[in-house]
């Protein structure tokens, strides 16, 4: 996989490099930065599964700054 695998600009190693490109940086106002470690997310959880826990259990997060249903369509693209 590591021979057909190009990484661009955007590829950050480690948290130390993604703390080094972000150090300085300001996010406007309004804007959310979210970093995802999606290599080994859930290897051997059942998408569907964890979709129902994730349902049972979403009014548990207050103030979600996003719904269900755009959180659900966001973690199924990221897994499959």
């Amino acid at each position: 996989m590591k021979s057909i695998f190009v990484k661009d600009d955007e590829y950050v190693r480690n948290s130390h490099e993604l703390f080094s490109k972000l150090n300085g940086f300001v996010l406007p106002d309004g804007y959310v930065l979210a970093s995802l470690d999606v290599v080994s997310l859930f290897p051997n959880t059942p998408t569907d599964l964890t979709l129902q826990i994730i349902q049972k259990h979403w009014h548990r997060i207050d103030d979600p700054l996003i719904d269900l249903d755009t959180f659900k369509i966001c973690f199924t693209f990221l897994v499959e």
